[in-house]
């Protein structure tokens, strides 16, 4: 009963049953999913502007400090409420 593992139709039958699957995920992650863009955190925010300014000057040990400074904040709100994704990958190796 059935097709055996590893045969060539194997594939296109799991796919043919697993479209609904497919489709329900699909429509589950929309109702699920929130929002357009993450928050920027302040405080990444006011290092970029001081970057800017620090160009704009020229000052140049500021600008090399404020940039491993930036690298070591966080750019986005992790947990920010009003942001949700979530992400469906089926995956079969044959």
């Amino acid at each position: 009963m059935g097709t055996p593992q590893g045969s060539v139709i194997s594939p296109i039958l799991a796919n043919i049953f697993l479209h609904q699957l497919d489709e329900y995920v699909e429509k589950l992650r929309k109702e699920f999913e929130k929002g357009k863009q993450q928050k920027v955190r302040k405080e990444y925010r006011a290092i970029n502007f001081q970057l800017e300014q620090a160009r704009k000057k020229g000052d140049v040990p500021n600008i090399i400090r404020l940039t491993k400074e930036r690298r070591s904040e966080p750019s986005i709100v992790f947990d920010d409420p009003n942001y949700k994704r979530i992400y469906y990958v089926r995956y079969a190796d044959d």
